[in-house]
């Protein structure tokens, strides 16, 4: 039977502000471990990112394959915030893929961006889908993204194939009215909540 959800675990993604996206790699291991034993179906292990920090801040693929040494069923992911690759305006294409290889470890990325980037969206999309990867793509800070920039966003990534079309509570500012009425209003299918009110789980 195939489940309605999906549970994305981003501890390590999230996690690394507080430590420069540095783990102890047994840390690593058993968190992985325990997360795929309980069917978590998504693990986000960090970015990939050309801005300096620690080895989850750049998840090079011989580096998981070297900490990750084990089967797990979920599968592995990645962010990557679009600000990133936007140099003067435009998506650049040789760093992207430059740091970002083909699939192999990851079989996902997820693609943050702000409201004012969401332009960029399906370029990037497209370029990361040619190196076999599936997509999700995550607005952030919704609760300060006015409805016509929602909609754009909708409208901008509805035709793009994606495993999943994100909102995120980066200010944990939402309610559970909030939530209902932005997934009836819209055609979204995630979220990423943070907990600052303490409503993080009622809101998924």
């Amino acid at each position: 039977i195939m489940k309605k959800y999906k549970i994305l675990d981003c501890t390590l993604r999230d996690g690394g502000y507080y430590t420069d996206w540095k783990f102890d790699t047994k840390l690593v291991r058993q968190l992985v471990k325990s997360l795929d034993n309980n069917n978590v179906d998504i693990i986000e292990l960090g970015y990939k990112s050309p801005i300096k920090g620690g080895p989850y801040r750049k998840c090079n693929d011989g580096f998981i394959s070297s900490v990750i040494d084990f089967e797990v069923k979920a599968d592995l992911a990645f962010m990557i915030d679009v600000k990133d690759y936007i140099i003067n305006g435009q998506v650049n294409e040789s760093l992207l893929k430059d740091i970002i290889k083909p699939a192999s470890v990851f079989k996902i990325c997820r693609v943050a961006a702000k409201h004012n980037e969401i332009q960029y969206i399906p370029e990037i999309v497209k370029l990361l889908q040619d190196l076999k990867y599936s997509v999700i793509c995550n607005l952030m800070a919704i609760s300060k993204v006015e409805e016509d920039k929602i909609e754009e966003y909708i409208n901008t990534t509805k035709d793009l194939n994606l495993t999943a079309t994100y909102i995120a509570d980066s200010y944990g500012a939402l309610y559970p009215i909030d939530v209902t009425y932005l997934f009836d209003k819209f055609n979204i299918n995630g979220i990423h909540t943070h907990d600052n009110m303490g409503l993080a789980f009622a809101n998924c």
